[in-house]
Parts: structure tokens; C-alpha cells; sequence
């Protein structure tokens, strides 16, 4: 068994050993350096000398093989890659920034019509909502009044058949009060009353039938209806006797009683 003494714990942490960097890391950390200095350098001259007075002072304590191997890349001015893309990059940034300007722009007139087209897109539909209701309102009154027309012509044609039933019976019984007329005259006539004063009247009385007749027939025409026979009334005009026909007429009439105070009027005068 092994009787050595074996350090404690304790005291093994509190031992400080010392920090060791490896010589291949050298190079590294001095770019690292140089690089720092580049940037400081093109920020300001004071700078620039500050930093390299220090970084010449820490690599003298590290190794002569470092502080010439930073002296050969400190001498080396920067890339002009480098500079070309670093301005390249302010170029495209300004080109970018007035870019985002402009679309702002082109938004912002984007969103001014599009307000302008919702403004006038709700005058248009409030537009078309009161021509729709005009459009209701035309409808319906065209309905009515097509409901009317048919009303009226259901009622123009209940009008016409009345005009023409009413017209035909009037002219059947014009024609038969002149057919009466002219085969009761010698009937009608007497000795006190002149034949010539009751042929006049008579005939008179069928003019008058007649022109009625036309009347009639003029109002059926106007209904669109057929025409009367208006010929079954005016045919009496022409079929009016003479007085000295009547006057015979009545004396063949005349009885035994009255023939001689027919022969009393015959030598009176003529008639």
C-alpha cells in the first residue's frame, strides 16, 4: 500500500497554475490586432499612432519573429478590393434608401387613390341602390298600368257589345215606326186636317228616324263593331206617297157615312 500523503482537495483549487498560450496561436492573435488598428486607423489619425505605438510595444515583449511579422502587415496598405466593395456597398445603401423612398411615395399615392376608389365606389352604389328603387317603382307602375289597359279594354269591349245591342234594337224599332208610319197615313188622315200637313210630318218624322239610324251607326263604327242596317230605315224615304195618293187612299177607307163629306171637301178645294 502506497503511505504517501495525498494533497487535499482544498488546497488543490487554491493552486494558481500558470496560463500557457500556444506559439501557433501567435499569429493569430496578432492579425487579430492588426485588424483592430486598420479599423482604428480609419477613424482617426491619433488613433491610428496611438495604437500602433502600443501594439509595437506588447509584440517587442513577446518574440522578435512577431514584431517583424506585424511590422511587414502594418506596412501593407489596405486592399483596394476592399475600399471598391466599401464603397460599392455606400452606393447601394443610397441607392436602397432613395429606392424605399420612392416606393414610400408610390404607397403613399397608392393608398390616396385607393381612398379616392372606396369614396367613389360608395357614390356609386348609393347611386345604383336609388336607380334600383326607381327601377322598382317604374316596374310597378307599369304593372297597374298594364292591369289598368286591360281593365279598360275589358270595359271598352263590355261598352262596344252594349252600344251595339242598344243600337240594334233602336234601329229595328226606328225601322218598324217608319213602316207604320207609311201604312197608317190614309188611316190617320181626316177631312178636317189637310193630307199635305200629314204627309209633310210624316216624312219629316222618317228623316228624322233616318239620321238617327246614322247616328247610331256612326257610334258602332267608332267601337269597332258592325254596321247597322241603316237602309231598313232610310228605304222609307223613298217610299212616301204622294197627297193625291193618300187622298185616295182614305176614301176607299171611307164608309157609306163619310164618303159624302169627303165628296163636300173634294169640291171645297184641292189638298
Amino acid at each position: 500500500m502506497n503511505n504517501q500523503a495525498h494533497p487535499k482537495p482544498s488546497a488543490t483549487r487554491n493552486r494558481r497554475w500558470p496560463v500557457r498560450i500556444p506559439m501557433s496561436f501567435v499569429p493569430w492573435i496578432i492579425a487579430g490586432a492588426l485588424f483592430a488598428t486598420n479599423i482604428f486607423t480609419l477613424l482617426s489619425v491619433q488613433a491610428q499612432s496611438t495604437g500602433h505605438d502600443t501594439l509595437v510595444a506588447v509584440m517587442k515583449t513577446l518574440s522578435p519573429d512577431s514584431f517583424d511579422l506585424i511590422s511587414r502587415l502594418r506596412s501593407q496598405p489596405a486592399p483596394a478590393a476592399e475600399m471598391k466593395k466599401a464603397d460599392d456597398l455606400v452606393r447601394q445603401n443610397m441607392t436602397l434608401t432613395e429606392r424605399r423612398k420612392a416606393l414610400e411615395s408610390t404607397i403613399a399615392q397608392l393608398q390616396l387613390e385607393n381612398s379616392q376608389i372606396k369614396i367613389q365606389k360608395n357614390e356609386a352604389a348609393s347611386r345604383l341602390e336609388k336607380l334600383q328603387l326607381e327601377h322598382t317603382g317604374l316596374r310597378n307602375r307599369h304593372i297597374a298600368l298594364e292591369k289598368e289597359q286591360i281593365a279598360l279594354k275589358e270595359l271598352s269591349v263590355r261598352r262596344a257589345r252594349t252600344v251595339k245591342t242598344v243600337a240594334d234594337r233602336i234601329s229595328r224599332k226606328l225601322s218598324i215606326h217608319a213602316g207604320e208610319l207609311i201604312t197608317e197615313l190614309p188611316l190617320r188622315a181626316a177631312p178636317y186636317v189637310g193630307v199635305f200637313t200629314l204627309v209633310a210630318g210624316t216624312t219629316l218624322d222618317i228623316k228624322s228616324d233616318c239620321e238617327l239610324a246614322n247616328m247610331l251607326n256612326a257610334l258602332v263604327l267608332e267601337h269597332r263593331e258592325a254596321a247597322l242596317d241603316t237602309h231598313a230605315v232610310c228605304q222609307y224615304m223613298n217610299r212616301i206617297p204622294p197627297p193625291a195618293q193618300v187622298w185616295s187612299e182614305v176614301k176607299s177607307h171611307a164608309n157609306s157615312l163619310t164618303i159624302r163629306a169627303y165628296q163636300s171637301v173634294e169640291r171645297l178645294g184641292p189638298h
